[in-house]
């Protein structure tokens, strides 16, 4: 059983189930409770960290296959967060950024400086509403972008309720 004070305070009591190799992280276990303790926040540890890995560690910790699968979600994470920031743009105000966020969950959207870009088919200037969003020469058919405009008009409405009740 160690004491772990935090910088602030707090302090929690427990054993010590595991300590990460890579981060120094520890993990401290509370009857069924499980904490990690990131090093950084740790002010002083009373008792003795075991320097032996203690023997009833889960086998799925060592586990190849569970690695290689924490891997491939680490990876995957890691897409989805790039693609996030490169969804950003931030010469826009929040409220465009979440219209784009919105029209990007419905369509495949990407940033052209201040303009987006709507499936290869349609393009929406500033200020973002439907009298500013033109369709690309000899791409997608009118009806394809008559739905469009609804979804962009629709969509403007929910931004302008918002702006209406926030501000009054």
């Amino acid at each position: 059983m160690i004491k772990i004070h935090f910088i602030g305070g707090k302090s929690i009591e427990g054993k010590v189930y595991s300590i990460d190799p890579v981060t120094h992280s520890i993990v401290i276990q509370n009857d069924s409770k499980f904490s990690i303790i990131n090093p950084e926040n740790i002010q002083q540890i009373e008792g003795e960290i075991p320097s032996v890995p203690s023997e009833d560690v889960p086998q799925s910790i060592t586990n190849p296959q569970a690695l290689q699968g924490l891997e491939k979600q680490e990876a995957r994470s890691l897409h989805q967060a790039e693609k996030k920031i490169s969804e950003m743009n931030n010469r826009v105000s929040p409220e465009v950024q979440a219209l784009f966020d919105r029209l990007n969950f419905i369509y495949p959207c990407v940033w052209s400086g201040d303009s987006i870009m709507v499936v290869d088919q349609f393009r929406i200037d500033p200020p973002y509403t439907a009298a500013n969003a033109t369709k690309l020469a000899d791409v997608g058919n009118e009806e394809s972008f008559n739905r469009f405009i609804k979804v962009l008009e629709g969509e403007n409405k929910k931004r302008n309720k918002l702006k209406a009740v926030s501000s009054g």
